[in-house]
């Protein structure tokens, strides 16, 4: 998360219908300064898993697609051990 998002960066967040998920964690998407979505991108490299939480699947099916594409590939969480 540090080298997407450094200490001090600028960022913008989006909520969705219900900003708590079920353990009373705050719920958003994080944009870095040229607009690309941080979650996203997490995913992608493997070091996030795409998580619903109704009914907050405005991003679904992109989280879920960043994620396939890290496991296939092997990366982050679904590399060997």
């Amino acid at each position: 998360l540090a080298d997407l998002v450094p200490p001090g960066t600028s960022v913008s967040v989006e909520a969705e219908e219900e900003i708590l998920d079920p353990f009373d964690r705050v719920l958003l998407y994080v944009y870095d300064a040229g607009g690309d979505m941080v979650n996203r991108a997490m995913v992608r490299a493997g070091h996030a898993e795409a998580v619903l939480y109704e009914p907050n699947d405005r991003h679904i099916e992109r989280m879920r697609a960043a994620e396939a594409a890290a496991r296939d590939a092997g990366r982050g969480l679904w590399s060997a051990c």
